[in-house]
C-alpha cells in the first residue's frame, strides 16, 4: 500500500519533470522587434553591441549680420 503510493508519486514527479523540460527547451514564439523600437526595448544584435555608434552633434555658429561684413 505505502509502496504503491510512493511509486505513484514517483511516476507523477517524472511526468512533471518531463513537462517542465519540454516547456523550457523552446524559444518564445513572439518575434523580437527590430529597428529603433527593438533598440529602445533593449533587443540588439551582437555586432551592434560590439561596435559603438558615432555621436553626431549639431554645432551652431554665430551668423554675421550684413552690417558687420
Amino acid at each position: 500500500m505505502l509502496g504503491e503510493k510512493l511509486e505513484e508519486q514517483q511516476h507523477q514527479i517524472e511526468e512533471d519533470e518531463e513537462v517542465l523540460r519540454k516547456k523550457s527547451s523552446h524559444e518564445c514564439p513572439v518575434p523580437k522587434p527590430r529597428g529603433r523600437i527593438g533598440e529602445v526595448l533593449g533587443f540588439k544584435k551582437e555586432a551592434e553591441e560590439k561596435e559603438p555608434r558615432p555621436l553626431i552633434e549639431t554645432v551652431k555658429t554665430p551668423r554675421l549680420r550684413k552690417e558687420d561684413a
